[in-house]
Order: structure tokens, then C-alpha cells, then sequence
């Protein structure tokens, strides 16, 4: 039986769903973005709840390809939760973090070979349009098949803010997951897992975000 630990399925299914950058971003990527080496926030442990959770973050610098206008990456979050995603309701304008901000009700699929969870989260994207850009989902509502039945919440956290630097804003990503331990699986295994490869795997996510942020604001 394979040893399954929802953490990394999880991880690697956000990396998935970034998808592979194309030849263009490849070229510039050195260019558009580097990220620091991701921390835990919490590292993967037991909730009172009785079940696991983990936090993840990493902050990465980036160079803006059309002028760093944060209305204009509002924009393309707005149009990539609509490919990536389906949105059952809004947007509709509220104040986000004391910022205008644009609200969904958002489903997000996470697939693998083994599983698939769909993911509804209170989606929020708010900018002051002059120093920071928050996007935050919650998820309310997660349901999953295969292996993807041991999750049971999921949030991310982007705040993008201007530096001092011309030409160059900074990018914070944040993931928790919340998740069921599969039965089979030792408590150790999981944690040495987690450890040894969870930090890489969100690396490449966050870079993958990070260089295609870049080349959309």
C-alpha cells in the first residue's frame, strides 16, 4: 500500500494547477522574480480537533513587466479564479482589510493522478491601487475522492506591496492546509515527509506565481 501524506498531495497539486511557465517567463525568469527559502509557520502538527494542519511561507522579490499597477494585477487574479476555478457567485465591491476589494464565492479544483478535491473558499481581492495587493481565500466547503478525502481545509494568503526600490515590489505567499491522517500512515512518516520535501515543493509553486505575477502587472 502506498504511504499517502495529504500535505504533499496538497502542495503539489497548487503546483500543478500554476502549470508550467511558458517560454517567454522561462527566458525572463531570472529576471522576474527570486524567493527566499520558505519557513514553516506552523509546522505540520496535531490540532485539538484531532486533525493535522500545517502553514507554509515564503516572500519572494519581483520586477512588474507592464508598470506594477495593482489594478491591473487585481484584474488578472480576477480572470485567472475564472480558469482556474468556477465562480458561483459575485464579484460583488466591499472593503477588504480597510482596502476596496472585490468578493467571490469560489470553487477551486486541486486534481492528481490519485485524487481530486474541490476546494469553495471565500475568495477576496483588495488593493489601495498605490502599496498593497491582498488576495485571500478561506475555503467553507471541501470535498474530495481518492485520496483527496483526507482534506478538510485549505486557505492561501498573496500580499503583494511596493518596496523602495524602483521597478520592484515584494510578494508574500502563505498556504495552511488542514487535513485528515490516513489511518495506515505512522505519525513520524508523515512528519519526516512533510519535512524533507514539503518545503521544496511550495518553493516551486511560489516561484512559478511569483515569475507569472510579474509578467501580468
Amino acid at each position: 500500500m502506498a504511504i499517502v501524506n495529504p500535505l504533499i498531495l496538497i502542495l503539489n497539486s497548487l503546483v500543478l494547477l500554476f502549470g508550467s511557465p511558458s517560454a517567454e517567463i522561462e527566458v525572463l525568469g531570472p529576471r522576474l522574480a527570486a524567493c527566499e527559502k520558505p519557513q514553516w509557520v506552523m509546522p505540520l502538527s496535531i490540532l485539538p480537533s484531532g486533525n493535522y494542519g500545517a502553514e507554509m511561507t515564503t516572500t519572494c522579490a519581483i520586477e512588474p513587466q507592464q508598470g506594477g499597477d495593482f489594478g491591473k494585477l487585481q484584474a488578472y487574479e480576477m480572470d485567472q479564479a475564472k480558469v482556474r476555478g468556477t465562480v458561483n457567485a459575485g464579484p460583488t465591491d466591499e472593503t477588504f482589510e480597510g482596502m476596496p476589494s472585490k468578493y467571490v464565492d469560489f470553487t477551486l479544483q486541486l486534481k492528481d493522478k490519485k485524487f481530486s478535491v474541490d476546494v469553495r473558499s471565500d475568495l477576496h481581492l483588495a488593493t489601495d491601487l498605490a502599496s498593497r495587493f491582498v488576495s485571500s481565500s478561506k475555503s467553507k466547503d471541501v470535498r474530495g475522492t481518492g485520496y483527496g478525502e483526507y482534506a478538510k481545509r485549505i486557505s492561501t494568503r498573496i500580499v503583494a506591496t511596493k518596496t523602495a526600490q524602483a521597478g520592484q515590489d515584494q510578494v508574500a505567499f502563505t498556504v495552511y492546509a488542514e487535513f485528515v491522517k490516513p489511518w495506515y500512515v505512522p505519525e513520524w512518516m508523515m512528519l519526516d515527509e512533510a519535512n524533507k520535501r514539503g518545503p521544496g515543493i511550495f518553493a516551486d509553486g511560489a516561484l512559478k506565481l511569483a515569475r507569472e505575477m510579474a509578467q501580468n502587472y
